[in-house]
């Protein structure tokens, strides 16, 4: 649930979050955290200290398990599959408090040790049914940073405070890439968030959810304010698929969203999309009508 939402706790919320700096945050990707598997991964994280590598670790883990869940058919059986879920779940609650955190400039460690240490010690058996199999993000090499992250967090809340952006009660982040994204975004813009997964790389042909997670999804959307958010967008090819498939769940308002865009290295944007905000970090999408 979104926390509940007024200007003026935004205002001060807007205040903190442009003090600190994430100029110095480091990048790390998969092969810097070298772990093979599950319980390699539940062994690795309980003896992180470096607040980027708690970033790593929280993708490395979210990732290989949602891909695995959004599958048809997936890995699982009736008996393992809410055990799974569960797990996810519990990435779901672990990565927002501690990104949140973060991108407040203030990662909270010894609550991510108390939080992470009880999850750790119940996903070892996740080798026994799937494969830990990463994929590359765009955060992994510096193709997009934190800092960029946060500057779309304070755009995105200043634009609210202006009146030219509505307040989204949720934000769909287009996993896995931007995941990390609306974990930190939607409770600092005081939303509620969701994940789904549209991607080229894994050659999906139409959105793909968890039905134990995203059994109510078109509830939420339907009359609410949808911001739908990417890491970096080219060609908005995807983002307009995304789009208008949940335009079929009556939004009062929807837009789409990126940190990144680099549409004039592809060849231009989608023809069904214009691109209405074109700031540095911080970009806003509508679909053509007519």
């Amino acid at each position: 649930m979104a926390s509940e939402f007024n200007l003026k706790d935004l205002e001060s919320r807007l205040k903190e979050l442009s003090i600190q700096k994430l100029n110095r945050a480091k990048h790390y990707g998969a092969e810097d955290l070298n772990v093979d598997s599950f319980k390699e991964w539940s062994k690795k994280v309980l003896t992180l200290n470096d607040p980027d590598m708690i970033r790593t670790a929280l993708y490395y883990i979210f990732q290989p398990l949602f891909d695995r869940l959004v599958e048809t058919p997936g890995p699982f059986n009736d008996s393992t599959r809410p055990k799974a879920i569960e797990s996810m779940r519990q990435i779901y609650d672990i990565s927002k408090n501690y990104l949140s955190d973060y991108y407040l400039g203030k990662p909270n460690i010894k609550a991510f040790r108390q939080n992470i240490g009880p999850f750790a010690k119940t996903i070892a058996w996740l080798d026994e049914e799937t494969r830990y199999h990463t994929k590359y993000r765009n955060m992994s090499n510096g193709a997009l940073t934190p800092s960029e992250v946060q500057s779309f967090i304070l755009q995105y809340g200043e634009a609210i405070l202006d009146g030219k952006l509505i307040h989204p009660d949720l934000i769909i982040g287009i996993a896995c890439g931007a995941s990390e994204i609306a974990f930190a975004s939607a409770p600092l813009l005081y939303s509620s968030f969701e994940l789904i997964r549209f991607s080229k790389r894994r050659y999906d042909d139409s959105i793909k959810l968890i039905p134990e997670i995203h059994y109510d999804l078109p509830a939420r959307i339907k009359s609410n304010n949808i911001t739908v958010v990417e890491d970096f967008v080219c060609t908005a090819r995807s983002l307009n698929n995304v789009l208008k498939d949940i335009e079929r769940y009556k939004p009062s308002k929807l837009i789409g969203a990126s940190v990144s865009e680099n549409s004039g290295g592809w060849g231009g944007l989608n023809e069904d999309i214009k691109l209405i905000i074109n700031n540095s970090s911080f970009h806003i999408y509508q679909r053509k009508r007519g």
